[in-house]
C-alpha cells in the first residue's frame, strides 16, 4: 500500500529532450512496477488533483 496524488495536467503534450529525460530519470517509479523507455513532458495549463492515502 502506497500514499500519493491522483493529478489531472491539461496542457500541451510533446517528446522529452535528452536533458529533461537525465533530469528525472532516477525520480520516477511507475506504481506498476517496470520499465519506461519514453518519456514526455507537458506544457501545462492547468494542474488539479487530489491525495489518496492508505489506512
Amino acid at each position: 500500500m502506497q500514499d500519493g496524488w491522483s493529478v489531472l495536467v491539461n496542457g500541451t503534450v510533446r517528446p522529452a529532450v535528452d536533458l529533461e529525460i537525465e533530469a528525472v530519470r532516477n525520480r520516477v517509479e511507475p506504481w506498476a512496477g517496470g520499465t519506461r523507455d519514453t518519456y514526455l513532458a507537458i506544457e501545462r495549463h492547468r494542474v488539479t488533483g487530489r491525495r489518496i492515502r492508505s489506512w
